[in-house]
């Protein structure tokens, strides 16, 4: 042995400590808190804003479900609110919708008359309203042309949450059908 120790080759004025000291470990800490106290606030902002871009874009596919089946059956479709998934129970657009084939366009699902999509609503996260004309529902006849309950071919919807009207989004139907989302909304509810 060469009176270095145990391990041979191995002295300690040649051993080098590996690991960090307590100071650098503090500020570590420090800079990571620093960075998490910038980050979490922006990294929600981005989870809140593609929450209300993706439940927008349903709502949209779901909007153009109905117009795509009244051209292809060649009857009126209409969706409206609905709590129960099986009938319109009018209310709020939020709470859920049905899809179904209006053959005899009295906006109520009849017997002979098929739901063709259900969405069970967002769960709180978000409020969808409409103005007067869409607010019971909105049909489309087999000419691809919408229709409120004023009979009116156009309406907007707005979907928002807790933070405003600036991040909110309007979906837009327009007088011969088309549907359309624009990013902000003139009012929140």
């Amino acid at each position: 042995m060469d009176g270095c120790g145990i391990v041979p080759g191995i002295c300690s004025r040649n051993y080098k400590q590996r690991g960090f000291t307590l100071i650098e470990l503090i500020i570590t800490l420090v800079i990571a808190g620093i960075l998490l106290t910038i980050a979490v606030p922006a990294f929600r902002g981005m989870i809140l804003s593609n929450r209300l871009s993706t439940l927008t874009n349903e709502t949209v596919r779901a909007m153009n479900l109905t117009r795509q089946e009244a051209i292809k059956r060649g009857v009126r479709v209409t969706m409206c609110p609905s709590t129960d998934g099986a009938t319109c129970t009018g209310g709020n657009w939020e709470q859920g919708w049905i899809v179904f084939d209006d053959s005899n366009a009295n906006t109520t699902v009849d017997g002979n008359e098929t739901v063709l999509q259900v969405h069970n609503g967002f769960g709180g996260l978000v409020t969808f309203r409409t103005d007067a004309n869409f607010s019971n529902s909105m049909s489309y006849l087999p000419s691809g042309i919408s229709r409120g309950g004023g009979n009116l071919p156009n309406g907007t919807f707005r979907m928002c949450d807790q933070r405003g009207t600036a991040n909110a989004f309007s979906i837009v139907i327009n007088s011969v059908g088309r549907v359309r989302a624009d990013r902000g909304a003139d009012q929140c509810p």
